[in-house]
């Protein structure tokens, strides 16, 4: 007798420590991000953009402005004026972002001047007026050279540390264009078509399923979606040029709108549009579904979350299985003939804050130190 109450009460005790270990995890999870800003900071002009830099700062580009922020504080450290008299338009915002590499930041004037500004100072290292009146389609940064492709005109390559230009070709007339690279090769889209411009010049064209909406490189391999075509999303391989995976149309109902930006994990493909759809890198297969008919910006990912923002609210997803872990209420609102753009700015973040930009506002929210951080490419 004594034995069986003995069995029961480690039973008991088993069962009691288990649930505790399952309602502390679930207070965890419910935790993910600060349920109130850390800090926030408004900054002269609307927010297109912000790129966290190191740990310790973050950038923020608006329609007018360049700014280097404390991560810590939002303290300002300094601002860089692009133009007086021109603005960024969202089109271009939208597919150029903030490029930094070796501690440059690469970005364009209202314009469509190139500038080179040295990120820890804000001091203008270079600058090239050449396109100025042009929109700005792509820039890619690959092996110490800045890709600009130049809407319906021209691609040119600079040298990153003195603006030196070493080399420019005339650009396929096409609607959109996209610079991506693999190693030392570096590619363009335009249209419906590839060419690869490694050397100065446009090679043979590879043709795709139909008209690119937005593309994504990631080692080796392409990740695509289209506009006018039966095929949703696609995979191409970049060294062998062959299909690895498409997707029809069909596959996915309903079918999530026009694809604002994609995003790649260690296995898995993100599209954000009006929902977020997770795929399988390797075969296509479909992973899962947000259907939540909002407006995502381009996700970030933070261990094993994903934060996507939409008009109203920050998402906080369970990356593999697409569980919403939390949502935040967004501060402030929009009326309702302003920009669709002003609602889904990217987030961007660190190993420890997500940042969010409404309008002339940027918020910090904290991550729980808790988690494991590894970031999405």
């Amino acid at each position: 007798m004594f034995k069986k109450y003995l069995f029961h009460f480690l039973v008991a005790i088993i069962l009691i420590g288990y649930l505790g270990v399952k309602f502390n995890n679930k207070e965890e999870l419910n935790q993910v991000l600060s349920k109130e800003p850390n800090w926030s900071v408004s900054v002269p002009s609307r927010i297109l953009y912000c790129h966290p830099y190191k740990e310790s700062y973050v950038l923020v580009q608006t329609t007018n402005e360049v700014l280097l922020l404390s991560a810590k504080d939002g303290k300002r450290l300094w601002i860089n004026h692009l133009s007086d008299y021109y603005v960024i338009d969202d089109r271009s915002a939208t597919q150029t972002g903030m490029q930094v590499e070796k501690g440059i930041l690469i970005t364009h004037r209202g314009d469509g001047a190139i500038q080179a500004i040295e990120v820890e100072t804000g001091k203008i290292l270079w600058e090239d007026s050449s396109k100025v009146g042009e929109t700005i389609d792509s820039i890619y940064i690959n092996n110490e050279t800045v890709f600009v492709a130049i809407a319906n005109n021209s691609v040119i390559a600079f040298d990153i540390y003195t603006g030196h230009t070493k080399w420019s070709f005339s650009a396929p007339s096409r609607s959109q264009l996209y610079l991506f690279g693999y190693k030392e090769k570096i590619f363009l889209g335009a249209g419906r078509e590839i060419y690869d411009i490694s050397a100065g010049m446009l090679s043979t064209p590879l043709e795709l399923d139909g008209l690119v909406n937005e593309i994504k490189s990631d080692s080796g391999k392409l990740y695509i979606s289209y506009v006018d075509s039966n095929i949703s999303y696609s995979s191409l391989s970049l060294i062998s040029f062959q299909s690895l995976w498409k997707i029809d149309k069909n596959t996915i109902s309903p079918l999530t709108s026009i694809i604002s930006s994609i995003l790649t994990d260690d296995s898995i493909v993100y599209y954000a549009g009006k929902d977020i759809v997770a795929i399988d890198k390797e075969d296509g297969e479909l992973l899962w579904l947000s259907n939540y008919n909002d407006e995502f910006g381009r996700p970030v990912i933070i261990g094993k979350f994903l934060f996507a923002q939409g008009r109203q609210k920050l998402y906080v997803f369970d990356k593999s299985e697409g569980a919403e872990i939390q949502s935040i209420s967004l501060k402030g609102g929009f009326r309702p003939l302003e920009w669709i753009t002003y609602e889904k700015v990217n987030p961007c973040a660190n190993s420890n804050t997500v940042w969010i930009a409404r309008g002339k506002m940027l918020y910090a929210y904290n991550i729980s130190p808790s988690l494991t951080m590894t970031r999405a490419r």
